[in-house]
């Protein structure tokens, strides 16, 4: 297990308290605050990594990409595979950027043969270009023969799904920002009240446990039988998502409550971490949206339900709130902001604090919310 910076965490921590205390000094939000202290980069509207590119048009090259480079590389040694497999990430979230479709390596094996299989979404762009690059090479990257895995079109796997099964529905999902968006509505029609007739959820035996919207609830890491059959019995729940990276969900606890379990793990340190993996956080974004395209009931979670779920229910209040419709931006970050302390959101994660403020402050520029 990697042990996070704590000197940072210390820093960021004080500066976060800081934000707070100014805040409450002044009247106004920790938004207003750390808008003064560090305004939002107006390009960057609040993430952390480069914004993806639209699915390009016309015939590129693999090595015309960011990080790809290496495929041209010689190594003498010759790396271990999981040590290729880490280096061909960086050309491969690149391709995923430009495509706007996963590409995925993992090992695997070929005859006896240790190989590595990268699993693409339905582009055949995308697939062309993976296959001619392999062509030259003799089918080797970085001197591992490589599979090449294509999902087919998406399709909602259906009750009793494998945990593969669901793997290869969030893969095959495209990325928000390949999709049209919402259609605006007249000026004058209210911001909805998505739960006005909210349940009171204290009494379940699940922590953190609150209803985002229509269908979606989230919550901390479920662990018992009680807690698996509350959502399905009590709630209705028909999927779970689990963003825990050091935690897996208990498949077998998801079989016996007919709950359809899958995981996106995302790893949070404490400090402005670039290694955030924005990409799979837009993935677990359009997962839960597809689940309740398919009429599913989703229950997503994290370790203790206040950070990275904190962030992907900010993202799904701000789309039920603002997009296609009218909307009152202060009140908007009033609300997600009190809904981030409820929940118990940690200051050290000042990063993450700011990309949310930068999803309501630069709206314009994340309409990825709204696709």
């Amino acid at each position: 297990m990697k042990m996070k910076p704590v000197m940072s965490g210390v820093f960021c921590a004080a500066v976060m308290i800081a934000a707070q205390a100014a805040g409450a000094a002044a009247g106004g939000s920790v938004f207003e605050e750390l808008r003064r202290q560090a305004p939002l980069a107006e390009e960057g509207a609040g993430f952390a990594v480069p914004a993806p590119q639209p699915v390009l048009a016309g015939r590129y090259t693999m090595e015309s990409f960011e990080g790809c480079g290496i495929i041209h590389q010689s190594f003498m040694p010759k790396p271990d595979r999981d040590g290729a497999i880490e280096l061909l990430k960086p050309c491969l979230k690149s391709l995923s950027y430009a495509y706007g479709v996963t590409f995925k390596p993992a090992a695997a094996d070929i005859y006896g043969t240790l190989a590595i299989k990268i699993t693409i979404g339905d582009s055949d762009k995308a697939y062309s270009m993976l296959k001619e690059a392999l062509e030259e090479r003799g089918g080797l990257f970085l001197g591992y023969p490589v599979k090449v895995r294509r999902l087919g079109p998406c399709v909602s796997p259906g009750p009793g799904a494998s945990a593969q099964e669901l793997s290869d529905w969030i893969d095959c999902l495209p990325f928000p920002e390949n999709l049209p968006a919402q259609k605006a509505v007249s000026a004058d029609v209210p911001s909805p009240r998505p739960f006005p007739d909210m349940p009171d959820l204290t009494a379940a035996p699940i922590s953190n446990l609150a209803r985002v919207s229509e269908g979606i609830f989230r919550g901390e890491q479920i662990r018992t039988m009680e807690q698996y059959r509350f959502l399905r019995e009590e709630l209705g729940v028909d999927t779970v998502l689990n963003l825990e990276y050091f935690h897996n969900e208990d498949q077998e606890l998801c079989r016996k409550n007919s709950l359809r379990c899958a995981e996106l793990p995302l790893m949070l340190f404490v400090g402005k971490d670039l290694s955030f993996d924005w990409q799979t956080f837009r993935k677990a974004f359009m997962f839960v949206l597809a689940e309740r395209a398919e009429g599913k009931k989703v229950y997503f979670h994290c370790l203790h339900g206040s950070d990275r779920t904190g962030a992907l229910a900010a993202a799904l209040m701000i789309r039920d709130r603002a997009c296609g419709r009218a909307y009152d931006k202060a009140a908007l970050e009033e609300e997600v902001d009190a809904t981030l302390e409820r929940h118990g959101f940690h200051g050290r994660y000042v990063f993450l604090r700011r990309s949310i403020a930068g999803w309501v402050e630069n709206f314009d520029k994340n309409q990825w919310i709204c696709k």
